[in-house]
């Protein structure tokens, strides 16, 4: 068996159809994305949004601590000078 030789199963690697390809193709015009709305455009991010109601974040309670009107920032370390740490 050579490198050149080598093949998938027949079947194993179906080609995709391309989308938007004119109206004979069966997938042409709105591509397969139905009408109008925001999901037939690009872009489209719906990641928690459910339609109008109010998504499942926002209606669970807060939980936890904030300290974020008052932050820590970083703490300076106190370094000693090059010559105190030759020993």
């Amino acid at each position: 068996m050579k490198l050149n030789e080598i093949r998938d199963n027949s079947g194993a690697h179906y080609r995709a159809k391309r989308v938007g390809r004119g109206i004979g193709s069966g997938k042409g015009k709105t591509a397969a994305r139905g009408g109008k709305g925001q999901t037939a455009r690009t872009g489209v991010a719906l990641n928690g949004f459910e339609g109008g109601q109010t998504p499942l974040h926002r209606r669970l309670p807060k939980r936890g601590f904030n300290n974020s009107m008052f932050p820590q920032g970083l703490q300076g370390r106190q370094s000693r000078p090059a010559a105190d740490c030759a020993r």
